[in-house]
C-alpha cells in the first residue's frame, strides 16, 4: 500500500510539474536516504543537480553558482516572502508578497529581549497566545550565548564555526543566511538562518553571508543582460550578485 501510494505521489508531481521536477525530488529522496550526508558532498551535489537540470532545459534555474557565500548589510534584508521556496537556484516570477521583517512576532520578541532588556519571563508573563507559541519554540539559552557571542566576537560564517565532527555529518543550519532577489535587485530573507540575521539586525552587525536561494526572473534578466552585453545596468553596478560575472 505505501508502494502504491509513492507511486501515485509520483505520478501527481510527474502530470502538474513535469518530468524534471520527478527526478529533482527522486534523487532528493535517494539521496537523504543514503548514507552519504556529508557536507561537503551535499553542498556539490546540489551544485551538479542544477547543472544538470539546466542542461536538460529546465529554465526555471539560474546561471549563478547556487552556493557561493555573498556579504551583505542585513539592514538590506528587510522583509520576508513567506509563501516562497527556499528551493536551491530557483527563479521566481509574478508578484512576490513581502512582509517586513520588523512585523514578524519573533523578531519583535528577539528585539525585547536584547534592544530593550526585557528578561524571557516577563516576556513570557506578557505574552500573547502567539507570542506564547513562540517562546515555547525558542531556546532562550541557546539564543543568549548566540547573541553574547556575536556582540563578542563579531559575526562569523559557518565555515569558520563548525568542528571535525560537524563537517561529518551534513546538517541543513550548516549553510549561511538564505536569501533572494527581487526584480529591483533589493533581498528578501527566505526561512533559513532566522535567528541569526535577526540578531545580526538587532546588534547592528556591518556585514553577514548570505547565499540566494532565490531570483525573481526580472533580476534574472539583469544577470543574463551582464553576461551577454558585458554592461552592468546603471545603479547596479557595486551589487554583490553581479559581482562574479563582472
Amino acid at each position: 500500500m505505501a508502494e502504491f501510494d509513492k507511486f501515485k505521489r509520483a505520478k501527481k508531481i510527474y502530470q502538474e510539474q513535469g518530468p524534471s521536477e520527478l527526478i529533482s525530488r527522486y534523487l532528493d529522496y535517494r539521496f537523504q536516504k543514503s548514507y552519504l550526508k556529508y557536507h561537503i558532498i551535499n553542498l556539490k551535489y546540489i551544485r551538479v543537480k542544477l547543472y544538470i537540470f539546466k542542461k536538460l532545459g529546465n529554465r526555471r534555474i539560474t546561471d549563478a553558482n547556487p552556493i557561493k557565500v555573498i556579504w551583505i548589510n542585513p539592514g538590506a534584508i528587510s522583509a520576508e516572502v513567506p509563501d516562497l521556496t527556499d528551493k536551491w537556484g530557483f527563479i521566481a516570477c509574478g508578484d512576490l508578497e513581502k512582509k517586513p521583517i520588523e512585523e514578524i512576532t519573533r523578531f519583535r520578541l528577539l528585539n525585547k529581549r536584547y534592544s530593550e532588556g526585557i528578561p524571557w519571563g516577563e516576556l513570557e508573563e506578557k505574552a500573547t497566545p502567539e507570542e506564547s507559541a513562540i517562546l515555547n519554540d525558542i531556546d532562550t539559552e541557546a539564543r543568549d550565548r548566540l547573541h553574547e557571542k556575536i556582540q563578542s566576537e563579531g559575526y562569523r560564517p559557518q565555515s569558520e564555526l563548525r568542528s571535525f565532527t560537524d563537517w561529518l555529518l551534513f546538517r541543513p543550519n550548516d549553510v549561511e543566511i538564505a536569501v533572494g532577489i527581487d526584480g529591483n535587485g533589493e533581498f528578501f530573507w527566505v526561512h533559513r538562518g532566522r535567528h541569526r540575521l535577526f540578531l545580526a539586525k538587532i546588534i547592528g552587525v556591518p556585514k553577514v553571508p548570505v547565499q540566494v536561494r532565490v531570483r525573481h526572473v526580472d533580476w534574472q534578466l539583469v544577470r543574463y543582460k551582464v553576461l551577454i552585453c558585458g554592461k552592468v545596468p546603471e545603479g547596479f553596478e557595486d551589487h554583490p550578485d553581479l559581482h562574479d560575472i563582472r
